[in-house]
């Protein structure tokens, strides 16, 4: 999420002046035509803790779980949220989340509300998270809004571990294969070059595999270099949101990762419209909350439109249909679930089954995949090992 500061008119011609969140100035921008106003000024703000140099979380995302689960106990239990922070950051010597609570319970001390103070932080708190503590410290359920948050967070967790449980195998198997044909091209067939020095004429697969490796040995550096050139441009270009977004809509554009991606966000959204409906969100700020949560921009920004249509008086099921972020029959609950106002009930379903659905069509993909990633890269290094054996055998036909 990126924080923008604006200058604005309302419908009643009053100037407005303040700070939002949203994906990007676009988003923003919709954000704004959405309360009616008139946009004089938008900029992006730098948010100066972060600029001054890179910094890298590797736990964070694990610790924010565990520790969002402890201020649900504590809370739950009676605790006041100073004196729970307090001792969370006592007991939390080595995490590297500790310091932003520790500034986050110094805020609080100085008056500071608890949803400013986590906003405060920047990224390590999101828009959803920060939104429902705001609404748990006006209605006196806090506790329970960090119990909801704490499934939810661990729920992400998951699947995210799924994710890469799915892509470690395969990536493995591609990483292995490679290394076996960069010592063959490097070691191998180098030392079988000089048993061809001299010949006429070589048969065609025997030149093939010559210049292949001539080739590899030559440009392999330079292709090194180039990749991780440009990697760096990627992460130091300015204009990150838009190479992101045309990414996004490649991605979507391609038959296997369309699906892939679609099942994803259904299940982050779902979760997320749960997650705000179940606290007493209305349905126009929940479907804002849980778009921010997508992560493919082009989804999300079509999501955002769907808020659009449900603000002008559509149902959220015929707004949602023509998405296909949800199959057919997901789309009937949704249509019943408006129509017995238990919204909430039906994402949980929803969530829950498209969580299930994922994780069979995972297991699917993994078992045809495996082997048939081993069989490409076997038939790959096979055939070039068979290359090499008809070269050292039609040596006593070639003229020298």
């Amino acid at each position: 999420m990126r924080q923008f500061s604006f200058q604005a008119y309302d419908d009643q011609g009053l100037k407005q002046k303040g700070e939002l969140y949203a994906g990007d100035i676009e988003l923003a921008r919709k954000e704004l035509d959405g309360r009616s106003y008139a946009v004089v000024d938008l900029i992006e703000v730098n948010d100066s803790k972060s600029s001054g140099g890179l910094k890298i979380f590797k736990n964070t995302a694990d610790e924010l779980e565990l520790v969002t689960s402890e201020l649900a106990l504590l809370l739950n239990n009676g605790m006041r949220i100073d004196r729970a922070l307090e001792l969370l950051v006592q007991s939390g010597q080595g995490r590297e989340i500790t310091p932003k609570l520790s500034e986050v319970l110094t805020r609080i001390r100085a008056g500071v509300s608890l949803s400013e103070a986590l906003k405060e932080q920047g990224e390590l708190f999101d828009r959803l998270f920060v939104s429902l503590v705001d609404l748990g410290e006006k209605t006196g359920r806090l506790g329970d809004v960090f119990s909801g948050l704490s499934v939810d967070l661990k729920f992400r967790k998951q699947l995210k571990k799924k994710i890469v449980q799915a892509l470690t195998y395969p990536s493995l198997i591609m990483m292995i294969c490679l290394g076996a044909l960069l010592f063959i091209f490097n070691f191998i067939i180098p030392r079988m070059a000089s048993m061809f020095e001299g010949a006429v004429e070589l048969p065609f697969y025997t030149e093939i595999m010559l210049g292949s490796s001539t080739f590899i040995q030559t440009y392999q550096y330079y292709f090194v270099i180039g990749s991780g050139l440009t990697l760096l441009s990627l992460t130091l270009i300015k204009n990150k949101q838009a190479l992101l977004s045309h990414f996004d809509g490649l991605f979507l554009s391609l038959p296997g990762c369309r699906k892939l991606i679609s099942r994803l966000e259904c299940i982050r959204f779902a979760s997320a419209m749960n997650l705000t409906l179940r606290y007493g969100v209305t349905l126009e700020s929940a479907l804002q909350l849980a778009a921010m949560t997508v992560k493919n921009s082009k989804i999300r920004e079509k999501l955002m439109g769907v808020r659009q249509q449900v603000r002008s008086g559509s149902s959220l099921s015929s707004a949602l249909a023509p998405l296909s972020l949800f199959p057919p029959v997901m789309r009937g609950l949704l249509s019943a679930g408006e129509e017995s106002a238990s919204l909430a009930e039906v994402f949980a379903e929803v969530s829950d089954r498209s969580r299930e659905d994922f994780e069979d069509w995972v297991a699917k993909i993994t078992s045809l995949l495996e082997p048939l990633m081993i069989v490409v890269m076997g038939a790959i290094v096979g055939v070039i090992v068979i290359v090499m054996l008809l070269s050292i055998i039609s040596i006593q036909d070639i003229s020298f």
